[in-house]
């Protein structure tokens, strides 16, 4: 089963989870896929990848690729607040 990536409540604005093309999206932006590239790779029209972005900018709460590269890594390399150990 696939996991559902939820930002926590502070960082996701609207508490949804990404789609699984959400998902898509940010693996390739993370990957530096140019956004031409990510539209031929997904299939989808550059007007249909736009709208990808804007949702899952907006679920993340961030306003640029950087920023969504950002929290994408912190979604999806460290573990969740309740199991990290502190010094």
């Amino acid at each position: 089963m696939c996991p559902k990536y939820v930002l926590p409540p502070d960082e996701n604005r609207k508490g949804t989870p990404l789609t699984r093309r959400e998902r898509d999206v940010a693996e390739l932006l993370e990957k530096d896929v140019a956004y031409t590239e990510i539209a031929t790779r997904l299939g989808v029209s550059r007007e249909t990848l736009r709208s990808h972005l804007r949702n899952l900018f907006r679920k993340m709460g961030v306003r640029s690729r950087h920023a969504a590269v950002g929290r994408w890594l912190r979604m999806t390399r460290l573990p969740p607040q309740g199991d990290r150990q502190t010094p």
